[in-house]
């Protein structure tokens, strides 16, 4: 699997992506999108149901791993762009309620937004369950049992997400801060960058407490990257490498 990992050639953005229309054409056919979102999510769904039957159907939606999207032609990537934010939460494997709260404030805002006529979940919400790694310093999985991340995904042509997602996350985090748990961790690979700055600070912060500084330390000491050639600004904010 290595070998067919290095064979494949990648072509990358240097700036996301964003389709602006400008024509009334193109804000037409936008906007037309954007109202059957729901429409396409339906079919879709019931589509799955329908080649796979009712029951246990996601199981048979599995592939091999070289043929997931992150591998195949960019141009897939790029004109179906989508903006993603994931939170690490720990997960206490005899009790889901946390995940289901999680769960049903985002259906809730999902539900309230649809009423308005405003779709900004205009893709999905995905989860998983992990195990934990508490001895990589910068492992978001931090936590004692178990570990699930949410994460919310939506097509960045339309625009009018980012506040949305700004909202769940803040609503995720209060979640475990009322149930006396450990922080939410931001997927360091997701697009948090969307978050306002001192939330972002604050995510990081709070999630791994003392590890950035043994990180950065242990980074000083072994003298890598002396000239912070890896380090652009979003990470220089979190680890403060440069004054």
């Amino acid at each position: 699997m290595n070998q067919k990992l290095w064979e494949i050639a990648f072509t990358t953005l240097k700036e996301p992506m964003h389709i602006v229309p400008e024509g009334q054409v193109q804000k037409f056919l936008l906007k037309l999108l954007k109202n059957v979102i729901p429409l396409l999510s339906f079919c879709t769904y019931h589509l799955l149901r329908l080649r796979y039957g009712n029951e246990y159907w996601w199981q048979c939606c599995s592939y091999n791993v070289m043929d997931a999207v992150h591998y195949l032609d960019s141009s897939l990537l790029t004109f179906g762009a989508v903006d993603d934010l994931e939170f690490f939460m720990d997960l206490n494997e005899q009790d889901c309620s946390l995940q289901l709260k999680c769960l049903t404030d985002l259906k809730d805002r999902v539900q309230r937004k649809a009423e308005e006529g405003n779709f900004p979940l205009s893709s999905c919400l995905d989860m998983r369950f992990l195990g934990i790694s508490t001895n990589t310093l910068l492992s978001p999985a931090q936590y004692t049992s178990a570990t699930t991340t949410f994460e919310v995904l939506s097509w960045n042509c339309f625009n009018n997400h980012v506040d949305f997602f700004k909202e769940v996350a803040a609503a995720w985090k209060k979640i475990y801060e009322e149930a006396d748990r450990p922080k939410i961790i931001p997927h360091w690979s997701k697009y948090w960058q969307l978050l306002d700055e001192h939330d972002v600070l604050t995510y990081f912060e709070e999630g791994y407490g003392t590890k950035l500084q043994e990180f950065k330390a242990i980074r000083s000491q072994a003298k890598v990257d002396p000239n912070n050639m890896f380090v652009n600004n979003e990470l220089n904010k979190i680890f403060k490498f440069t004054n």
